[in-house]
């Protein structure tokens, strides 16, 4: 038995159950959360966040990989969907667990 304390409140239970005592939150409840709360969609987990600045910088979190990349198209892997910028003279500036700085003129994003 695991027993543990918590605001005053002892709970014990089969170490077995201790994860089944702890439902993942799913997608959709997390996104009725943070709808409710006003909360920008980027604050759930798996959820891509893309900031353009003008025609020429663009910063994406969320990116899980590099699928295609050459001056004139860099195609990013978002989990479930993908995104492509097509343009002149790209460049990924920063390439790092949290996000993606591509640089260039941008002539199209798209989404895959």
């Amino acid at each position: 038995m695991a027993r543990y304390q918590k605001k005053g409140l002892v709970v014990s239970m089969a170490r077995k159950n201790i994860k089944e005592a702890r439902p993942p939150v799913g997608e959709k409840l997390a996104k009725a959360f943070v709808t409710g709360l006003d909360a920008p969609m980027a604050a759930i987990s798996g959820v891509s966040h893309i900031e353009i600045s003008g025609n020429s910088e663009a910063v994406i979190q969320g990116c899980t990989g590099i699928l295609e990349y050459d001056e004139n198209r860099i195609r990013l892997n978002l989990g479930k969907r993908s995104l492509l910028f097509r343009g002149d003279d790209l460049v990924m500036k920063t390439y790092t667990a949290e996000e993606v700085i591509i640089e260039g003129a941008f002539a199209a994003i798209e989404w895959g």
